[in-house]
């Protein structure tokens, strides 16, 4: 019997349930497993045949889930969890998904924060931090001394955040990508007294009709990270025009499941075990053909 395992760093609850019911519809053993409690045992690694999941964001998560990874076990990477990407938007860039203006902000110069302002159009700007979701670390900067002064806070804190056009008014799309298809798409709405959005408890927002390039650009923009599964976060201009502002992986998955029973931890499930399979086929066959060549020496 495959083994589903799954890393769990502080995700929400309904994540690994739904993962683990799919896994038991399907006869598929659920291991899932504390990044914080993780014993690294040298022995202690997923088999080929195997499949693999990564919930959490910590760096403990990330640690667990190469350590348990080897040739042969299904992820949704294309090349597997070793491999990292640098900037994002300019891997996206290079891919031809279509971004908004940005920066990478090294630099408290004024001069040259004034020019990076009339780059972006102008304000208000979007000032961006890495490593948080939810919303978290994205800001709206109004003016030239906000400018200043979060700049001089952050650079001197040794963080180096990235500049960004404000794209206003905009629909704020999420797209969930397994494989090289769109499994769900859906509109996020913007809090009250804020410019950010989250996730709606609204039918309508999940069953609304997108624009028809969101779903080409959506799987291009997960595959241009190298993965085969994520949530992929696109403001539609009312111009018409489409931003990939980025695209998450892992990603919160469940709010279409539980809202209009879309059955994405199925489709997560069901992709991971073809690809188990023809990955450990080819192990199998790698082994055969060593075999033969010792035999002949």
């Amino acid at each position: 019997m495959p083994k589903f395992y799954f890393i769990n760093a502080n995700v929400p609850p309904e994540t690994g349930r739904l993962l683990r019911e799919s896994c038991e519809q399907r006869d598929i053993e659920f291991v899932e497993i504390d990044a914080a409690s993780f014993d690294y045992e040298p022995g202690h690694r997923a088999s080929p045949g195997d499949m693999l999941y990564c919930a959490g964001t910590s760096a403990a998560a990330s640690f667990v889930e190469e350590h348990l990874y080897q040739p042969g076990v299904a992820t949704f990477y294309l090349d597997g969890p070793l491999n990292r990407n640098g900037s994002p938007l300019r891997v996206f860039q290079l891919a031809g998904v279509p971004v908004p203006r940005w920066v990478h902000v090294t630099t408290s110069e004024r001069s040259l924060l004034r020019h990076y302002v009339e780059r972006m159009g102008g304000f208000p700007v979007i000032l961006k931090f890495s490593g948080f979701s939810r919303g978290l670390g994205v800001t709206r900067i109004d003016s030239l001394p906000s400018l200043f002064s979060v700049v001089d806070y952050v650079l001197a804190s040794g963080s180096c955040p990235v500049l960004c056009a404000y794209v206003h008014p905009a629909t704020h799309w999420r797209v969930i990508v397994v494989g090289g298809r769109v499994v769900s798409h859906y509109r996020n709405v913007t809090d009250k007294d804020d410019f950010r959005t989250s996730g709606s408890d609204a039918e309508e927002d999940y069953r609304a009709v997108a624009p028809a390039a969101l779903q080409e650009i959506a799987v291009v923009a997960v595959h241009a990270l190298r993965h085969e599964f994520g949530g992929v976060d696109m403001l539609e201009h009312t111009s018409g025009r489409l931003y990939v502002l980025e695209s998450n992986h892992p990603c919160y998955f469940a709010s279409p499941q539980l809202v209009i029973g879309t059955d994405i931890s199925g489709a997560m499930v069901e992709y991971l075990l073809q690809k188990a399979a023809k990955l450990a086929d080819n192990v199998g066959a790698a082994r055969c053909n060593g075999d033969k060549i010792l035999e002949n020496t």
